[in-house]
């Protein structure tokens, strides 16, 4: 009884309209952001134990054919899965680059299936570290370009992603620089001079990752290998290619 139950009731839009992340855009139903992710992989390993595999293709069988793909790749030899993983290696070994090049003291690596990313514990910012946090954030997207000759989507997508992100840290470097502005981050009185920024700061990390190329390459080379670096780790294969 309870397997016919759960047979009928579970599904993912069951779980995504309860989740505190899940939205509504027009007449497209979409994750906000990733968090639903966990969900869903919990949700997976139930039921992969509980249902057959046609039960499961129902389960899974929505308009989220995005998280199906990501629920389903656990076969590391998947092509798409390997790509991904490819784009995603490349992508944090930019940003870990740049925060060692920046002489970030303490910062982890995470390559991961679900949110790949770069967490760094940073003193309080003035102007000089907000700047080298944009460098930091363009280096992802700017790895890709530089080995994989393009950048992909989720550098655009979401309020967390890099290059929202690395706006935002703009207009704070402007009005922490420029006294003559105003403290209201209004776009019309900082919007000329954040596009300027941007291309600056752009160019710039992107010749320091394009100087350093085989360190990218390396630290790709070791995420895929082994998933998660540390800031010691990083910079214990780094200095070796420096020496």
């Amino acid at each position: 009884m309870f397997f016919d139950v759960m047979r009928n009731s579970i599904t993912i839009l069951f779980f995504q309209r309860r989740s505190p992340c899940y939205k509504r855009t027009d007449s497209t139903k979409r994750l906000s952001n990733l968090l639903f992710f966990d969900i869903l992989l919990c949700v997976y390993q139930i039921t992969k134990r509980m249902f057959s595999d046609d039960d499961y293709n129902v389960i899974t069988g929505t308009s989220l054919g995005y998280a199906k793909r990501v629920i389903r790749s656990e076969n590391k030899n998947d092509t798409l899965t390997e790509y991904n993983r490819k784009v995603s290696s490349v992508h944090e070994a930019g940003h870990a680059v740049m925060a060692y090049l920046m002489e970030i003291e303490s910062f982890q690596v995470i390559l991961s299936d679900i949110q790949p990313r770069v967490v760094m514990v940073q003193k309080l910012q003035d102007a000089n570290a907000v700047k080298k946090g944009i460098l930091i954030k363009y280096a992802g997207a700017i790895a890709e370009e530089i080995l994989l000759d393009k950048m992909h989507i989720g550098s655009f997508i979401g309020e967390d992603s890099d290059f929202p992100q690395a706006t935002e840290w703009i207009k704070a470097y402007i009005v922490m620089t420029d006294s003559s502005i105003s403290k209201t981050l209004l776009d019309r009185e900082l919007e000329e001079k954040t596009i300027l920024l941007s291309k600056k700061f752009w160019n710039e990390s992107k010749k320091i990752l394009s100087e350093n190329r085989t360190m990218v390459e390396t630290i790709s080379e070791n995420l895929q290998r082994k998933g998660t670096l540390t800031s010691e780790e990083v910079k214990e294969i780094l200095d070796g290619i420096k020496k």
